[in-house]
This record gives C-alpha cells, structure tokens and sequence, in this order.
C-alpha cells in the first residue's frame, strides 16, 4: 500500500491536476469494490456451509443453565407487568385520510435501534405508492419531517403489501406522541396513532409468541389450548394474537388466557381481500408489529403459526436449546416437517395415560372415550426428510436485533441493510446486526408439574461484530413440526417416505394435566374443551 501511494504521488506531480484525480477516483473505488464483494462472499458461506452449524456440545462451549426458580403458572399467580399488560397502547386498522385507501396505519413505535432515530410505522401499502412525509406530535410542538415506505417483502407482487413507512426524526432527544402519515400534501389527525417509546418498558417474561391473524371464524379450542400449554412447557409465557374472525369456543380460550395475564388479543379488521390483495390476513404486519411489541419486554419471541410447534430433541425447553448457543446469535431457524393429519393416530398415547394403575388418564378423564384429541399425541407420523432452512422454516428471534421479518426466515438485523441473492427461484437472506440480549430459562425433561420457564435474569445488551446473525438449527437438535392436511390438497402426499417420530411425548403426562384443567375451567358445564371441527375437504 505505501508503494501504491508513492506512485500515485509521483503521478499526481507529474500528470495534470485532472487526470491524476480520475486515477485516484478509480483507485478508491476498486479498493471498495474489493472488500465489500471479499465480505458478502465470506458472510455468505458462513450462512449457507451446514459443516459450521454446530451445538454447544460440538463447539466444547461449556453451557452454564440458569439456576432453578421459583415458577408461576395461571392457577398460581402472575409475573408482574409493570409497564401495560396489554403490550402497549393498540387500536385497529385505519384508512390514511386523503390516501383514497392507498394506505391504512395499524401501529407506531420510537425505534433508536442501534443507530436507527425513526418513528416506524406497521402499514398495509398499495402497490408504487411512496410516503414521502410525515407530521409528528411532540409536547407542545408539531413537526413535518422525510419519510419512505418500505414493503416487507414475501407480497407476491399482489395489489397491497404489509411495509413500514419510516418518519425520520432530526433531534435525537426528540420524543414524538404521535404520528400521522401526509397523504395529498394533508396529515390528518384523525388517522394519527400513538408512538409506543421501545425503550420505556420493563421485562414482562422469558419468550412471546407471535401469532398470524385468526380468521375463517377459526373456533378449534381444544388445540388452542393445547397449543399455548404446550409453548408454556417449552418456556413462554405471553402469547400475542390477533383477531380477525373467530368462534365463540375459541372467544372463550382467550378470554380465560387474557384474564391470566398470559394472552394479548388485538383488534385486526382487515381493510382489504386476504390472499387476493394482500398475503395471508395481512401476516407479515402482524409479525412485524408483534415483534416490536416484544422488544425490552422479552429477551425472545417465537414466529410461528398454531399447527406449528418447535420441538427441542436435546433440550427440556426452548429456552434451554437458545441458551445452548451464543449471545449472539439473533434467530434460530427450525427446519420444517409435515406430520400430515391424514396419518393413523398413534395409540402409544392411550397406554400412557390408560395402560396402567399408575396412568393419570381415569383420573383426567375417566374413561378413554373422554380424552381430549391432541394433535402432538395422536400424530407421530411424519415425512423422514424434512425441508432445507428458509424453506417453510420458523423461527425465535432477539427482538430486538430484527428489523423485517418474514414468513419463514429474517430479512433485515439492526445495524444492516438486508442482502438478497436469488437460490432457484426463492431469496434467501444474507446479513449482518451489531446487537444482541440475552436471559433465559430453567425447566426439566419430562416435567409432571408446573412449566419449562421460571424466573430468568434481566435481559442486557452487548454491541458484537462479526457475529452470526441466522443460526440455523440442525435436525437432531430441534424441528418444527407442523401438523396439517396435505398442502396441494388430496391425498398424495401420504405416499412421501415418511417415519415415526414421539419426540413430543417428552411432554405428553404435563401437557393433558394442563390441558384438562384450563378446559374445566374454560368449559365448567362440559367439564371438557369442544372437540375440534371436522378437517374438511381436501380438494
């Protein structure tokens, strides 16, 4: 380099003044070029090379587990919610006024993220529309400041996309109330919405779970239930979801998980067609929106959908398996499998609970017939090779080191643009953050009381370079087992290679104990939970 410098001096001596300036330019922006292609590539194998996936165990990481403390479960009291028990101020969707419905606002958040100074607002955005402004209420005063619109991507080129719309702020002590989002040259106050600050907040728990929109009156109670105790088995303890049309059982389910203090239900009335004008009931705000309302408040939060289940093969919980890797890993990404719902039932569950004197099925249930029908105890069969990562994966996050997120893996960290390069048709993510937190669990294998989470330390932030941003988790540690009927309709998928997997009977005696009380106490007059809704046709 010193020699390339003398060079240059000689030719800038001997050579006119704007000549020499070209050949500096060029040089400089070779140099560039340079290392930042050196950079993506080595952060690109880092992510796609399965030999550097490893375990605490491979990696001779000692794993030091939170010690044991004392447990809460609904029947027993409630962690303390000290900022909002609601996750902060919500309301429903509105129409941006004088947008003519080229844009409708849901939330907004106070995002100073690494070195991020914006107000971000959850939006549902009309295809080539751009937000170029944005009035924002502070005190006693009233500024217009730049904003851009960004879709989240995963929209299928469809009329309207889930984005944010990103006010920037100019004085970084500026702390806005509200927001309005300038449409025709006006900022309507009356689609204005409150700023939720990231930073005034307390820990509420261990993990969240962030669940898609309810909607086609979804009303299978019984496996609502089972889904959220057995995420309580695996460490969590908030479950945030968002209501677009459910039945009067499901109603039920969440108003008892409500009043516990362990359900946050949100208002989500649609403002355009699901799947023809927007993806999924709009999946990608919710995800987003539930992921800032996790931030400062829950060292993790689990991206998923309520037939999907991240099961741990090494771990007693979640919080275990997360706690297994570094700090500074931001999302962990669980192979997907299909345990398809047209598969026999596995009898192994009856002889658990029934099979002998010391079975707790009469005293559950009385009698086999009255057992509730769960989806991880009857359904063991499943495909033997499941999908690659970033192929209908889910995931847990840091909250607070994601930025955008998808269906199936996380497009942007803090502290990064994202990167995307084309696989055979499908994008996959390549990135880098600089922040990260941790705190986590204690729990035990094969639990007969209480759940997989305690009491965890206070999560901190530590500033990383270089860190690994996706983690993605092999098979024998961790899948996301997912139990529907066929994705393509019929029947042809049964005839995939397929094997027995039990692995959630690890949880199976806790899971019906806790799966019988909350349906007697949701359900007094039936004693039980409703049996679940016929699957339907598969064509």
């Amino acid at each position: 380099m010193i020699h390339i410098l003398r060079w240059l001096v000689r030719l800038w001596l001997r050579s006119g003044a704007v000549r020499s300036l070209l050949i500096v330019v060029f040089f400089f922006c070779f140099t560039l070029h340079f290392l930042s292609v050196s950079k993506t590539a080595e952060t690109a194998a880092d992510y796609e090379d399965d030999t550097l996936v490893k375990t605490a165990d491979e990696e001779n990481i000692e794993v030091e587990m939170p010690p044991e403390a004392a447990r809460w479960s609904g029947n027993e009291g409630s962690p303390p919610h000290s900022d909002d028990p609601t996750l902060g101020p919500h309301g429903d969707w509105l129409e941006v006024e004088g947008s003519n419905r080229n844009v409708f606002v849901y939330s907004a958040y106070l995002d100073r993220r690494g070195t991020l100074n914006v107000v971000r607002i959850i939006a549902i955005i009309k295809k080539r529309t751009k937000v170029k402004e944005c009035v924002v209420w502070a005190g006693n005063s009233t500024q217009r400041v730049t904003a851009k619109s960004q879709n989240i991507k995963e929209n299928w080129n469809l009329a309207y996309s889930a984005g944010f719309v990103l006010c920037y702020l100019t004085d970084p002590t500026t702390v806005p109330t509200r927001v309005a989002v300038v449409a025709n040259g006006v900022a309507a106050e009356g689609s204005s919405l409150p700023v939720q600050d990231l930073t005034m907040r307390e820990p509420q728990g261990n993990m969240s779970v962030c669940v898609k929109a309810f909607h086609y009156n979804f009303d299978r109670a019984v496996w609502l239930v089972e889904f959220i105790e057995f995420y309580r088995l695996l460490g969590a303890d908030k479950f945030i979801f968002y209501n677009h049309t459910i039945g009067s059982n499901v109603e039920a389910v969440l108003r008892y998980y409500r009043e516990l203090g362990l359900a946050t239900v949100l208002p989500w009335s649609l403002p355009v067609v699901t799947q023809v004008e927007i993806r999924t009931e709009g999946i990608f705000a919710a995800l987003n929106d539930c992921n800032l309302r996790s931030v400062n408040r829950f060292p993790l939060a689990a991206m998923v959908d309520v037939d999907e289940f991240l099961v741990p093969r090494r771990h007693p919980s979640l919080l275990h398996l997360v706690h297994s890797y570094r700090s500074t890993d931001h999302a962990f990404i669980f192979q997907n499998v299909f345990f398809y719902l047209y598969w026999e039932n596995d009898t192994a569950v009856n002889d658990v609970l029934f099979g002998n004197d010391q079975g707790l099925g009469p005293a559950l249930f009385g009698s086999q017939a009255a057992m509730p029908y769960l989806l991880t105890a009857s359904k063991t069969r499943r495909l033997a090779k499941p999908h690659k990562h970033g192929v209908r994966s889910k995931y847990i996050v840091r909250p607070e080191a994601v930025v955008e997120l998808g269906n199936h893996n996380v497009w942007e960290y803090v502290g990064t643009q994202p990167q995307i390069k084309s696989t055979k048709g499908r994008e996959k993510f390549i990135g880098r953050t600089s922040t990260a937190r941790s705190g986590y669990g204690a729990g035990t294998r094969r639990v007969t009381s209480g759940y997989g989470a305690g009491s965890y330390t206070t999560p901190r932030q530590s500033q990383t370079k270089g860190v690994r941003r996706a983690r993605p988790i092999p098979a024998d540690v961790g899948l996301s087992h997912h139990y529907r009927i066929c994705e393509f309709g019929g029947f042809d998928c049964l005839k995939q290679s397929n094997l027995v997997d039990r692995t959630a009977h690890n949880w199976l005696e806790p899971l019906y104990t806790h799966v019988a009380s909350a349906c007697t106490h949701i359900f007094p007059s039936l004693g039980m939970c409703p049996a679940a809704p016929p699957l339907g046709s598969p064509w």
